[in-house]
């Protein structure tokens, strides 16, 4: 998708577009998380939240940071195993248009660029019209 005009403006200037963190930034959205359409569509294809949100980005064409857990540290051991598995997981399977279409239509309650990233440290809000530094 190109919430708010974003995706289009990085492009006209050959930036790519990047997901730092699916299910959020700096951490993981308690309102995506919960999400009932993610729920929904996670359940359908045996999925968790955290991997329809990696494959909505994925199946977007957007490239996407593969970080195995929410600790921005060193990740070691059966926690680093599992996420890179989860995660490595989302390219075996694919979101229906109709999901990607309920999907790309999410919007929360904030001027986010996405509405998987929330008040992330430096990060953009359009406010009349013009992107500017959240603050």
């Amino acid at each position: 998708p190109d919430i708010q005009g974003l995706r289009t403006k990085n492009e006209k200037y050959g930036i790519r577009t990047f997901a730092y963190g699916q299910t959020g930034e700096p951490e993981p959205r308690e309102a995506m998380l919960n999400d009932p359409i993610l729920k929904r569509i996670g359940e359908t294809h045996k999925k968790s939240t955290e991997e329809v949100a990696l494959r909505w980005v994925l199946q977007n064409d957007l490239a996407a940071s593969l970080r195995p857990s929410g600790n921005f540290g060193r990740c070691e051991g059966q926690e680093c195993q599992v996420g890179l598995s989860r995660q490595v997981s989302c390219l075996e399977w694919e979101l229906t248009k109709d999901e990607m279409a309920e999907l790309n239509a999410i919007k929360y309650d904030d001027a986010s660029p996405t509405p998987f990233s929330a008040y992330c440290p430096g990060s953009l809000v359009l406010k009349e019209g013009k992107w500017v530094p959240r603050g």
